[in-house]
């Protein structure tokens, strides 16, 4: 079966997991052909993934389109990667911003559809600040250049972003010396509950064809792990498939396994699981946050059902 899968952005590290299952064979051994495409964003990718079967995108961004659809017929995850949310907004470590209140009256910039844009609201919310009161400049420039004129123009005074994605992106654009002088505003800091990237799966798949979804995830959940245990063959997977800033992706892969997939979440639910109370919390702030129309159930963000493979 052909499958295609929207991924959040330009091949990198962190997608070791998905081109380690093509390269050991997992995707075939469960008789499934995959096509993985690049992306525009972890938010973005929720939204994009029309006329894909599947989406690697932001846990936060899918609550946010779910409580603006009619319940069972959006998409859900099947396959919670990140247990930790990496979302952030980058400032100058010796800059007036220390805490989330600070960014009130300050311009912060990002990408348009950044997943930190998409969840900013929600940071806000938890950490008492009216969001409102921060000027949100859209930039297309890559994270290393808006940090770079943050720190060096005054362009900004944070930007929005994945903070291992920030480090990468300095170090890949030879600014690597630019990073102790930023300090993180971690989102999960504030707002614990969100999670981050999982593998979203289409309505149409999930009634279509279970069997292949299950497939899928146990062959997504191999690769993973297979990616952890040995990050540098997992990096080499990708760099099969693109040339990559090697030794930069691979450091970006190794800093998300310690963050982003270290969560105890992980131990207690294991690789791909999550805690239902959680996701029940997340929904309840996002869609307080934001005002939504409807707040998700747990279950229709996160079907647990493909895991266990």
């Amino acid at each position: 079966m052909q499958l295609s899968i929207l991924l959040n952005a330009g091949l990198s590290g962190p997608h070791a997991g998905f081109f380690l299952a093509e390269t050991d064979g997992h995707f075939a051994s469960e008789g499934l052909a995959v096509t993985m495409r690049p992306g525009q964003g972890a938010g973005a990718a929720v939204e994009d993934m029309q006329g894909c079967d599947a989406a690697y995108g932001d846990l936060a961004a899918l609550i946010a389109r779910l409580g603006r659809e009619a319940p069972g017929e959006g998409p859900a995850a099947v396959f919670i990667a990140f247990a930790e949310t990496p979302l952030t907004i980058a400032v100058a470590a010796d800059g007036p911003v220390h805490g989330p209140r600070d960014l009130a009256g300050r311009r912060v910039s990002g990408h348009a559809r950044d997943a930190a844009l998409i969840a900013f609201p929600a940071f806000a919310h938890r950490a008492g600040l009216d969001p409102a009161s921060v000027h949100i400049l859209p930039d297309p420039r890559s994270l290393a250049a808006q940090v770079q004129a943050m720190l060096e123009d005054g362009a900004a005074e944070g930007v929005f972003g994945f903070v291992n994605t920030i480090l990468a992106g300095l170090e890949a654009a030879g600014l690597a010396a630019l990073a102790p002088r930023l300090r993180f505003l971690r989102y999960a800091d504030v707002a614990p509950e969100l999670m981050g990237n999982a593998l979203v799966v289409s309505r149409a798949m999930l009634r279509g064809d279970p069997g292949a979804v299950r497939g899928l995830v146990r062959a997504v959940t191999r690769g993973f792990r297979a990616a952890m245990a040995d990050p540098r063959r997992g990096v080499e997977a990708v760099a099969a498939h693109k040339p990559i800033a090697f030794d930069a992706e691979l450091r970006r892969w190794e800093r998300t396994i310690a963050a982003e997939m270290a969560h105890p979440d992980v131990a207690g639910f294991g690789l791909g699981g999550a805690d239902p109370a959680r996701i029940t919390a997340a929904c309840s702030l996002m869609a307080a946050a934001l005002g939504l129309p409807r707040t998700p159930a747990a279950e229709e963000v996160f079907d647990a059902r493909f895991l266990g493979g």
